[in-house]
Protein backbone atom coordinates (compact mmCIF):
# COMPACT_ATOMS: atom_id res chain seq x y z
CA UNK A 1 0.00 0.00 0.00
CA UNK A 2 1.35 3.50 -0.52
CA UNK A 3 1.85 5.94 1.44
CA UNK A 4 1.02 8.84 -0.47
CA UNK A 5 -2.34 10.26 0.60
CA UNK A 6 -3.97 12.44 -2.89
CA UNK A 7 -7.30 14.11 -3.16
CA UNK A 8 -9.04 13.09 -5.85
CA UNK A 9 -12.00 14.66 -7.43
CA UNK A 10 -15.61 12.32 -8.53
CA UNK A 11 -18.43 13.06 -10.49
CA UNK A 12 -21.71 11.46 -9.35
CA UNK A 13 -23.45 11.62 -13.09
CA UNK A 14 -27.17 9.63 -12.10
CA UNK A 15 -29.06 9.04 -16.07
CA UNK A 16 -32.31 11.08 -16.12
CA UNK A 17 -34.37 7.77 -16.01
CA UNK A 18 -33.03 6.92 -12.16
CA UNK A 19 -35.38 7.85 -9.48
CA UNK A 20 -32.95 8.08 -7.01
CA UNK A 21 -29.65 7.35 -6.48
CA UNK A 22 -26.89 7.20 -3.52
CA UNK A 23 -23.60 6.40 -2.83
CA UNK A 24 -22.56 5.29 0.56
CA UNK A 25 -18.77 4.81 1.49
CA UNK A 26 -16.53 2.85 3.16
CA UNK A 27 -13.53 4.78 4.47
CA UNK A 28 -10.65 2.52 5.02
CA UNK A 29 -6.97 3.25 6.78
CA UNK A 30 -7.23 7.49 7.23
CA UNK A 31 -9.35 7.46 3.69
CA UNK A 32 -11.92 10.58 4.11
CA UNK A 33 -14.90 11.79 2.04
CA UNK A 34 -15.11 15.51 1.49
CA UNK A 35 -18.42 16.65 0.29
CA UNK A 36 -20.42 19.46 0.15
CA UNK A 37 -23.31 17.96 0.34
CA UNK A 38 -23.23 16.02 3.55
CA UNK A 39 -21.17 15.61 6.55
CA UNK A 40 -21.73 12.15 6.93
CA UNK A 41 -20.41 9.16 4.59
CA UNK A 42 -23.76 9.23 1.91
CA UNK A 43 -24.03 11.76 -1.04
CA UNK A 44 -27.02 11.28 -3.14
CA UNK A 45 -29.52 13.08 -5.71
CA UNK A 46 -32.27 12.51 -7.94
CA UNK A 47 -31.99 11.48 -12.25
CA UNK A 48 -30.57 14.04 -14.06
CA UNK A 49 -28.16 15.40 -11.16
CA UNK A 50 -24.69 15.13 -11.30
CA UNK A 51 -22.78 15.40 -7.90
CA UNK A 52 -19.12 16.30 -7.24
CA UNK A 53 -17.32 14.97 -4.31
CA UNK A 54 -13.82 14.28 -3.11
CA UNK A 55 -11.65 12.46 -1.07
CA UNK A 56 -8.29 11.83 0.62
CA UNK A 57 -6.00 10.68 2.58
CA UNK A 58 -5.15 6.74 1.63
CA UNK A 59 -4.84 4.79 -0.70
CA UNK A 60 -8.37 3.55 -1.54
CA UNK A 61 -12.34 3.96 -0.42
CA UNK A 62 -14.86 1.38 -0.79
CA UNK A 63 -18.20 2.49 -2.19
CA UNK A 64 -21.52 0.92 -2.38
CA UNK A 65 -23.93 3.14 -5.34
CA UNK A 66 -27.48 2.20 -4.27
CA UNK A 67 -30.25 3.52 -7.07
CA UNK A 68 -34.06 3.00 -7.77
CA UNK A 69 -35.75 2.67 -11.05
CA UNK A 70 -39.18 2.48 -12.13
CA UNK A 71 -39.20 -1.07 -13.68
CA UNK A 72 -40.81 -0.68 -17.07
CA UNK A 73 -43.34 -3.46 -17.11
CA UNK A 74 -44.97 -2.49 -13.96
CA UNK A 75 -44.72 1.26 -14.05
CA UNK A 76 -45.97 1.96 -10.54
CA UNK A 77 -43.10 -0.06 -9.17
CA UNK A 78 -39.58 0.67 -7.97
CA UNK A 79 -36.77 -1.69 -7.58
CA UNK A 80 -33.38 -1.16 -5.83
CA UNK A 81 -30.19 -2.20 -7.47
CA UNK A 82 -26.75 -1.89 -5.90
CA UNK A 83 -23.02 -2.60 -7.36
CA UNK A 84 -19.79 -1.72 -5.30
CA UNK A 85 -17.07 0.20 -6.50
CA UNK A 86 -13.41 1.17 -5.19
CA UNK A 87 -12.45 4.76 -5.54
CA UNK A 88 -9.00 4.28 -6.52
CA UNK A 89 -6.45 7.49 -4.49
CA UNK A 90 -3.01 6.33 -5.28
CA UNK A 91 -1.38 8.95 -7.71
CA UNK A 92 0.41 6.47 -9.80
CA UNK A 93 -2.38 4.42 -10.58
CA UNK A 94 -3.47 4.26 -14.30
CA UNK A 95 -6.97 3.85 -13.14
CA UNK A 96 -9.34 6.52 -10.79
CA UNK A 97 -12.29 4.09 -9.63
CA UNK A 98 -12.97 0.59 -10.16
CA UNK A 99 -16.07 -2.25 -9.99
CA UNK A 100 -15.53 -4.59 -7.20
CA UNK A 101 -18.68 -5.79 -6.74
CA UNK A 102 -20.15 -9.77 -8.40
CA UNK A 103 -23.37 -10.62 -9.06
CA UNK A 104 -22.47 -13.53 -6.71
CA UNK A 105 -22.05 -11.21 -4.13
CA UNK A 106 -25.56 -9.18 -4.49
CA UNK A 107 -23.99 -6.46 -6.93
CA UNK A 108 -25.51 -5.72 -10.31
CA UNK A 109 -22.90 -4.50 -12.47
CA UNK A 110 -24.86 -3.17 -15.59
CA UNK A 111 -25.28 0.19 -13.82
CA UNK A 112 -21.93 1.07 -14.65
CA UNK A 113 -20.52 1.43 -18.07
CA UNK A 114 -17.68 -0.93 -19.43
CA UNK A 115 -14.22 0.22 -18.16
CA UNK A 116 -11.72 2.52 -20.20
CA UNK A 117 -8.44 1.25 -19.41
CA UNK A 118 -7.37 -0.80 -22.78
CA UNK A 119 -6.44 -3.78 -22.76
CA UNK A 120 -6.94 -4.19 -18.90
CA UNK A 121 -8.96 -5.48 -16.57
CA UNK A 122 -12.86 -3.93 -18.29
CA UNK A 123 -13.81 -2.94 -14.85
CA UNK A 124 -11.02 -0.07 -14.60
CA UNK A 125 -11.93 3.28 -15.10
CA UNK A 126 -9.63 6.48 -15.62
CA UNK A 127 -12.29 9.15 -15.94
CA UNK A 128 -13.58 10.34 -12.07
CA UNK A 129 -17.01 10.25 -13.64
CA UNK A 130 -19.13 7.95 -12.38
CA UNK A 131 -22.13 7.16 -14.60
CA UNK A 132 -24.89 5.46 -12.56
CA UNK A 133 -27.76 3.82 -15.29
CA UNK A 134 -30.50 1.77 -15.22
CA UNK A 135 -29.05 -1.92 -15.40
CA UNK A 136 -29.59 -3.83 -18.28
CA UNK A 137 -29.93 -7.25 -16.14
CA UNK A 138 -33.34 -6.39 -13.96
CA UNK A 139 -33.08 -9.41 -12.17
CA UNK A 140 -31.20 -8.29 -8.82
CA UNK A 141 -29.22 -10.82 -6.95
CA UNK A 142 -31.66 -11.65 -4.16
CA UNK A 143 -28.34 -11.59 -1.16
CA UNK A 144 -27.31 -8.86 0.40
CA UNK A 145 -24.08 -6.10 -1.49
CA UNK A 146 -20.86 -7.19 -0.19
CA UNK A 147 -17.49 -4.88 -1.16
CA UNK A 148 -15.42 -8.11 -0.37
CA UNK A 149 -16.11 -11.69 -0.37
CA UNK A 150 -19.03 -13.05 1.87
CA UNK A 151 -18.53 -16.50 3.58
CA UNK A 152 -19.87 -19.47 1.01
CA UNK A 153 -20.01 -22.34 3.32
CA UNK A 154 -20.16 -25.21 0.49
CA UNK A 155 -16.55 -23.82 0.21
CA UNK A 156 -15.64 -24.80 3.82
CA UNK A 157 -13.69 -28.09 3.98
CA UNK A 158 -11.76 -30.21 6.46
CA UNK A 159 -7.64 -30.22 5.54
CA UNK A 160 -6.62 -32.29 8.56
CA UNK A 161 -7.98 -33.48 11.70
CA UNK A 162 -5.87 -34.61 14.87
CA UNK A 163 -8.26 -36.42 17.38
CA UNK A 164 -5.69 -36.98 20.33
CA UNK A 165 -4.18 -33.48 19.94
CA UNK A 166 -7.38 -31.79 19.16
CA UNK A 167 -6.28 -30.12 16.24
CA UNK A 168 -8.55 -29.49 13.20
CA UNK A 169 -7.52 -27.34 9.75
CA UNK A 170 -10.28 -26.42 8.06
CA UNK A 171 -9.55 -24.48 4.73
CA UNK A 172 -12.16 -22.23 3.20
CA UNK A 173 -12.72 -18.22 1.58
CA UNK A 174 -13.40 -14.88 2.95
CA UNK A 175 -15.13 -15.35 6.53
CA UNK A 176 -17.28 -11.99 6.12
CA UNK A 177 -20.49 -11.52 6.58
CA UNK A 178 -23.01 -9.39 4.90
CA UNK A 179 -22.06 -5.34 4.67
CA UNK A 180 -23.92 -3.39 7.54
CA UNK A 181 -25.62 -0.39 6.39
CA UNK A 182 -23.89 2.47 6.16
CA UNK A 183 -20.89 0.21 5.58
CA UNK A 184 -18.91 -1.79 7.85
CA UNK A 185 -18.31 -5.89 7.22
CA UNK A 186 -17.51 -8.06 10.03
CA UNK A 187 -17.30 -11.76 10.16
CA UNK A 188 -20.51 -13.54 11.27
CA UNK A 189 -18.67 -15.96 13.71
CA UNK A 190 -21.95 -17.69 13.92
CA UNK A 191 -21.95 -18.60 10.36
CA UNK A 192 -18.40 -19.37 10.30
CA UNK A 193 -18.90 -21.67 13.23
CA UNK A 194 -21.74 -23.82 11.50
CA UNK A 195 -20.06 -24.12 8.25
CA UNK A 196 -16.84 -25.90 10.24
CA UNK A 197 -19.44 -28.03 11.81
CA UNK A 198 -20.85 -28.88 8.88
CA UNK A 199 -18.25 -30.02 7.73
CA UNK A 200 -17.23 -31.83 10.27
CA UNK A 201 -19.74 -33.91 9.81
CA UNK A 202 -18.94 -34.66 6.69
CA UNK A 203 -15.64 -35.56 7.42
CA UNK A 204 -16.86 -38.04 10.33
CA UNK A 205 -15.20 -36.14 12.96
CA UNK A 206 -18.59 -34.49 14.46
CA UNK A 207 -18.23 -35.99 17.88
CA UNK A 208 -15.45 -34.74 18.27
CA UNK A 209 -16.73 -31.02 18.46
CA UNK A 210 -16.60 -28.61 21.27
CA UNK A 211 -18.18 -25.48 20.97
CA UNK A 212 -15.19 -24.02 23.24
CA UNK A 213 -13.01 -23.78 20.84
CA UNK A 214 -9.62 -21.29 19.83
CA UNK A 215 -9.86 -20.49 16.36
CA UNK A 216 -6.99 -18.75 14.75
CA UNK A 217 -7.85 -17.04 11.54
CA UNK A 218 -4.92 -17.12 8.89
CA UNK A 219 -5.71 -14.78 5.74
CA UNK A 220 -3.49 -15.31 2.82
CA UNK A 221 -3.63 -12.09 1.66
CA UNK A 222 -1.96 -9.50 0.00
CA UNK A 223 -1.50 -5.66 1.73
CA UNK A 224 -3.42 -4.42 -1.36
CA UNK A 225 -6.65 -6.70 0.21
CA UNK A 226 -7.25 -4.30 3.22
CA UNK A 227 -10.68 -4.15 2.01
CA UNK A 228 -11.05 -7.36 3.39
CA UNK A 229 -8.52 -8.21 6.47
CA UNK A 230 -9.04 -4.50 8.15
CA UNK A 231 -12.47 -6.33 8.59
CA UNK A 232 -10.87 -9.19 9.75
CA UNK A 233 -8.86 -7.43 11.90
CA UNK A 234 -11.94 -5.31 13.58
CA UNK A 235 -13.79 -8.76 13.54
CA UNK A 236 -11.21 -9.21 16.03
CA UNK A 237 -11.49 -6.60 18.66
CA UNK A 238 -9.18 -4.27 16.66
CA UNK A 239 -9.63 -0.71 16.36
CA UNK A 240 -8.36 2.13 14.10
CA UNK A 241 -6.27 1.60 11.46
CA UNK A 242 -5.52 -2.22 10.85
CA UNK A 243 -1.86 -2.72 11.32
CA UNK A 244 -0.28 -3.67 8.00
CA UNK A 245 2.47 -6.34 9.60
CA UNK A 246 2.48 -9.65 8.55
CA UNK A 247 2.94 -13.10 10.07
CA UNK A 248 1.80 -12.34 13.38
CA UNK A 249 -1.21 -13.20 15.47
CA UNK A 250 -3.77 -9.99 16.34
CA UNK A 251 -4.31 -9.83 19.36
CA UNK A 252 -1.69 -11.67 20.75
CA UNK A 253 -4.33 -12.78 23.72
CA UNK A 254 -7.34 -14.57 22.32
CA UNK A 255 -10.13 -12.55 21.63
CA UNK A 256 -13.31 -13.83 22.81
CA UNK A 257 -15.96 -14.52 19.63
CA UNK A 258 -18.73 -12.16 19.77
CA UNK A 259 -22.38 -13.56 18.43
CA UNK A 260 -22.00 -16.74 19.57
CA UNK A 261 -24.34 -18.71 21.80
CA UNK A 262 -24.00 -17.59 25.13
CA UNK A 263 -23.01 -20.71 26.81
CA UNK A 264 -20.14 -20.74 24.33
CA UNK A 265 -16.32 -18.98 25.27
CA UNK A 266 -14.58 -19.18 21.86
CA UNK A 267 -11.78 -17.32 21.43
CA UNK A 268 -9.81 -16.49 18.41
CA UNK A 269 -6.81 -14.20 17.20
CA UNK A 270 -6.13 -13.34 13.30
CA UNK A 271 -2.88 -13.61 10.96
CA UNK A 272 -2.33 -12.46 7.81
CA UNK A 273 0.24 -14.04 4.83
CA UNK A 274 0.69 -12.79 1.87
CA UNK A 275 1.53 -16.19 -0.16
CA UNK A 276 1.21 -14.54 -3.49
CA UNK A 277 3.20 -16.63 -6.17
CA UNK A 278 7.01 -15.93 -5.48
CA UNK A 279 8.17 -18.71 -7.49
CA UNK A 280 10.90 -19.36 -4.51
CA UNK A 281 8.46 -20.41 -1.92
CA UNK A 282 9.81 -19.47 1.16
CA UNK A 283 6.51 -17.70 2.70
CA UNK A 284 5.05 -20.57 1.73
CA UNK A 285 7.02 -22.76 3.00
CA UNK A 286 7.29 -20.66 6.52
CA UNK A 287 3.07 -20.71 6.52
CA UNK A 288 3.51 -24.66 6.15
CA UNK A 289 5.85 -25.30 8.74
CA UNK A 290 3.63 -22.80 11.52
CA UNK A 291 0.58 -24.96 10.43
CA UNK A 292 1.97 -28.42 10.95
CA UNK A 293 3.68 -27.13 14.73
CA UNK A 294 0.10 -25.78 15.75
CA UNK A 295 -1.60 -28.83 14.23
CA UNK A 296 1.12 -31.53 16.28
CA UNK A 297 1.06 -29.00 20.03
CA UNK A 298 -2.22 -28.26 21.81
CA UNK A 299 -1.69 -27.35 25.40
CA UNK A 300 -5.07 -26.95 26.39
CA UNK A 301 -8.46 -29.35 26.32
CA UNK A 302 -10.54 -26.61 23.64
CA UNK A 303 -10.66 -27.54 20.01
CA UNK A 304 -7.75 -25.79 18.15
CA UNK A 305 -9.02 -24.59 14.72
CA UNK A 306 -6.68 -22.97 11.71
CA UNK A 307 -8.94 -21.39 9.48
CA UNK A 308 -6.86 -20.88 6.25
CA UNK A 309 -8.67 -18.85 3.63
CA UNK A 310 -8.26 -16.58 0.72
CA UNK A 311 -10.20 -14.13 -0.96
CA UNK A 312 -12.28 -16.08 -2.91
CA UNK A 313 -10.81 -19.91 -1.33
CA UNK A 314 -9.42 -21.30 -4.73
CA UNK A 315 -6.04 -20.40 -5.62
CA UNK A 316 -3.64 -19.15 -2.97
CA UNK A 317 -6.09 -21.95 -0.04
CA UNK A 318 -5.33 -24.51 -2.42
CA UNK A 319 -2.04 -24.05 -2.76
CA UNK A 320 -1.36 -23.66 1.12
CA UNK A 321 -3.37 -27.17 1.58
CA UNK A 322 -2.07 -28.99 -0.85
CA UNK A 323 1.93 -28.09 0.13
CA UNK A 324 1.10 -28.56 3.89
CA UNK A 325 -0.79 -32.09 2.62
CA UNK A 326 2.13 -33.03 0.43
CA UNK A 327 5.08 -31.85 3.65
CA UNK A 328 3.00 -34.30 5.80
CA UNK A 329 3.08 -36.77 3.23
CA UNK A 330 6.82 -37.03 2.90
CA UNK A 331 7.56 -36.26 6.19
CA UNK A 332 6.38 -40.24 6.70
CA UNK A 333 8.20 -41.11 3.62
CA UNK A 334 11.31 -39.33 2.92
CA UNK A 335 12.83 -41.87 1.06
CA UNK A 336 10.13 -43.75 -0.71
CA UNK A 337 10.38 -44.54 -4.37
CA UNK A 338 7.10 -43.37 -4.85
CA UNK A 339 7.25 -39.90 -3.58
CA UNK A 340 5.81 -37.91 -6.85
CA UNK A 341 2.63 -40.24 -6.14
CA UNK A 342 2.28 -39.02 -2.74
CA UNK A 343 2.80 -35.74 -3.66
CA UNK A 344 0.47 -35.90 -6.68
CA UNK A 345 -2.21 -37.44 -4.22
CA UNK A 346 -1.70 -34.83 -1.74
CA UNK A 347 -2.09 -31.83 -4.22
CA UNK A 348 -5.59 -33.67 -5.18
CA UNK A 349 -6.29 -33.60 -1.54
CA UNK A 350 -5.29 -30.37 -1.28
CA UNK A 351 -7.82 -28.54 -3.90
CA UNK A 352 -10.63 -30.93 -3.22
CA UNK A 353 -13.70 -29.17 -1.48
CA UNK A 354 -17.30 -30.82 -1.03
CA UNK A 355 -19.58 -31.68 -3.62
CA UNK A 356 -20.50 -28.16 -5.44
CA UNK A 357 -23.69 -27.61 -7.37
CA UNK A 358 -22.34 -26.18 -10.85
CA UNK A 359 -19.27 -26.33 -12.08
CA UNK A 360 -17.87 -23.05 -13.46
CA UNK A 361 -14.40 -21.21 -12.56
CA UNK A 362 -11.91 -22.88 -11.07
CA UNK A 363 -14.56 -25.36 -10.08
CA UNK A 364 -15.13 -28.64 -11.31
CA UNK A 365 -18.36 -30.23 -9.60
CA UNK A 366 -18.09 -33.51 -11.54
CA UNK A 367 -15.14 -35.34 -10.27
CA UNK A 368 -13.98 -39.31 -10.53
CA UNK A 369 -12.48 -41.18 -7.41
CA UNK A 370 -8.77 -41.36 -7.89
CA UNK A 371 -8.47 -45.32 -7.11
CA UNK A 372 -11.37 -46.70 -8.85
CA UNK A 373 -12.93 -44.34 -11.35
CA UNK A 374 -16.22 -43.86 -10.66
CA UNK A 375 -18.03 -40.45 -10.27
CA UNK A 376 -17.66 -39.11 -6.76
CA UNK A 377 -20.90 -38.32 -4.89
CA UNK A 378 -19.22 -36.32 -2.20
CA UNK A 379 -16.39 -34.54 -3.34
CA UNK A 380 -15.63 -31.68 -6.19
CA UNK A 381 -11.89 -29.88 -6.78
CA UNK A 382 -11.03 -26.36 -7.05
CA UNK A 383 -7.73 -25.85 -9.29
CA UNK A 384 -5.78 -23.01 -8.94
CA UNK A 385 -5.58 -20.69 -11.97
CA UNK A 386 -2.79 -22.75 -14.24
CA UNK A 387 -0.02 -21.00 -15.60
CA UNK A 388 -0.27 -18.27 -12.50
CA UNK A 389 3.21 -19.13 -10.66
CA UNK A 390 1.27 -21.35 -7.95
CA UNK A 391 1.85 -24.89 -8.80
CA UNK A 392 5.73 -23.62 -8.90
CA UNK A 393 5.80 -21.71 -5.00
CA UNK A 394 4.24 -24.59 -4.31
CA UNK A 395 6.69 -27.09 -5.47
CA UNK A 396 9.37 -24.77 -4.42
CA UNK A 397 8.32 -24.58 -0.78
CA UNK A 398 8.58 -28.38 -0.48
CA UNK A 399 11.81 -28.51 -2.00
CA UNK A 400 12.53 -25.78 1.30
CA UNK A 401 10.53 -28.25 3.25
CA UNK A 402 11.57 -31.68 2.59
CA UNK A 403 15.25 -31.64 1.56
CA UNK A 404 15.64 -35.18 0.18
CA UNK A 405 14.52 -34.51 -3.44
CA UNK A 406 16.35 -31.28 -5.04
CA UNK A 407 12.90 -30.73 -6.93
CA UNK A 408 9.26 -31.94 -7.03
CA UNK A 409 6.76 -32.52 -10.12
CA UNK A 410 2.91 -33.01 -10.66
CA UNK A 411 1.24 -35.32 -13.80
CA UNK A 412 -1.28 -34.89 -15.82
CA UNK A 413 -3.32 -37.01 -13.59
CA UNK A 414 -3.35 -34.93 -10.49
CA UNK A 415 -3.87 -31.51 -12.82
CA UNK A 416 -6.38 -32.65 -15.21
CA UNK A 417 -9.44 -30.45 -15.42
CA UNK A 418 -12.46 -31.36 -17.24
CA UNK A 419 -13.57 -28.13 -18.83
CA UNK A 420 -17.35 -27.62 -19.16
CA UNK A 421 -19.14 -30.12 -21.76
CA UNK A 422 -15.83 -32.03 -22.21
CA UNK A 423 -15.74 -35.03 -20.69
CA UNK A 424 -11.94 -35.87 -21.20
CA UNK A 425 -9.54 -35.68 -19.23
CA UNK A 426 -11.19 -35.91 -16.11
CA UNK A 427 -10.29 -34.60 -13.07
CA UNK A 428 -9.73 -36.52 -9.81
CA UNK A 429 -10.80 -36.45 -6.42
CA UNK A 430 -9.43 -38.71 -3.32
CA UNK A 431 -12.67 -40.31 -1.44
CA UNK A 432 -10.56 -40.42 1.90
CA UNK A 433 -9.83 -37.48 4.19
CA UNK A 434 -6.31 -37.08 4.61
CA UNK A 435 -6.60 -37.87 8.21
CA UNK A 436 -8.10 -41.17 7.27
CA UNK A 437 -5.48 -42.80 5.37
CA UNK A 438 -1.51 -42.72 5.10
CA UNK A 439 -0.81 -40.88 2.50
Amino acid sequence: MSSITPLKKYELKIDANVLTCSITLQEYSKAKLISSQSATNIVSGVGGESISFKAEGADYISAIVSMTYADSSKPTKTITSVCNICLILVANNPFVWQVTGTYAQGDNTTIFLPGTVSGNDPSEHQSGTIEVRIPTEVNNPNVAPSSAKVLRPSQVYVVDFDATKKTLLVRGNSPLGPEATGGGQLIDFQNLEEAIVTACKSAGISNTWSSNYELYDVSLLSAAEEYIWANEYNSFGGSGAAPKTDEQWIPTDLFKLPGLDASSSAKGTWSRWNVQPDKIGTVLSDLVKMLKKGMAKNTTENLKIYYIHCASGHDRTGMVSACYLASKALDKNPVSAKIDTEVDKAYVMGTTLLKQPTTGGDIVATCYDWTGGAVSATKSRCFPVLNSGYTTTLLKALSLLNANKSSYSLDAKAKAKTLVNETTPKSYVVEDYPFMEIL
